[in-house]
């Protein structure tokens, strides 16, 4: 969509609102221009339903990585879950950077988006002190399999802390529309590998993951002072 579509599906919207006036000739003469606009542009009423849909970028993933770990995947799905939004990875061959993006109604992808990069803090200071945590003698790669095992029990423990946000079918009809024409392609992600001691590591997380505290705010969904209980 281009700019200047953006700029006149803004002007359409308030004319729309307008339009809802208990003054039937304001209303009238409202909804005659909302028409003339969308047929001068070539606009219909999809590209103004389309339009309600925001989106936000979180700062960062745990890793660069384009193949992130599972846990990342799983992390997005729970603030997904919660505030009421989609989301999709993006590696940019330009950066080698991996970003994750959210989309939905009204605020919620850009508190989403602020929840997973607080949370990402969270759980990458977790993983490194539980790695630190572990005998000097254990092999690297196990080290590493039993970090990502943590972390998956840690995501497990935040999870009951958060409330689901039931989305209303009017908008996930919406944003169902809104991801066929982002076009997405499917993420990979690198699945947790087993290990001795993986059961360990994943109820070491999950003790850690509960401790984590999220108060609840606007909208019905999950909102933003997080922290350590």
């Amino acid at each position: 969509m281009t700019n200047n579509n953006e700029k006149y599906i803004e002007k359409i919207k308030k004319l729309l609102a307008l339009a809802k006036s208990t003054n039937p000739h304001e209303a009238a003469l409202a909804m005659q221009r909302a028409l003339k606009l969308m047929a001068e542009h070539n606009i219909n009423s999809n590209d103004v339903e389309l339009s309600k849909i925001n989106e936000s970028m979180a700062e960062r993933t745990p890793t660069d990585s384009e193949k992130q770990p599972s846990y990342v995947g799983m992390l997005a799905n729970v603030i997904c879950s919660s505030f009421g939004v989609q989301g999709y990875f993006n590696y940019n061959d330009e950066t080698n950077h991996t970003t994750v993006s959210f989309y939905g109604m009204n605020e919620r992808p850009q508190l989403a988006a602020y929840a997973f990069d607080v949370l990402v803090r969270l759980i990458t200071k977790a993983r490194k002190e539980f790695l630190n945590s572990q005998n000097k003698r254990v092999k690297k790669s196990t080290k590493m399999s039993r970090a990502d095992q943590f972390c998956i029990g840690w995501i497990s423990g935040i999870y009951n802390a958060l409330s689901k946000f039931i989305i209303p079918d009017d908008e996930n009809n919406l944003m169902k529309q809104y991801k066929q024409k982002l076009d997405l392609e499917k993420s990979i992600f690198r699945s947790a590998k087993s290990c001795n001691g993986a059961d360990n590591a994943k109820y070491k997380g999950y003790l850690a993951g509960k401790n984590v505290k999220l108060n609840h705010g606007v909208s019905g969904c999950t909102i933003l002072q997080i922290g350590l209980e």
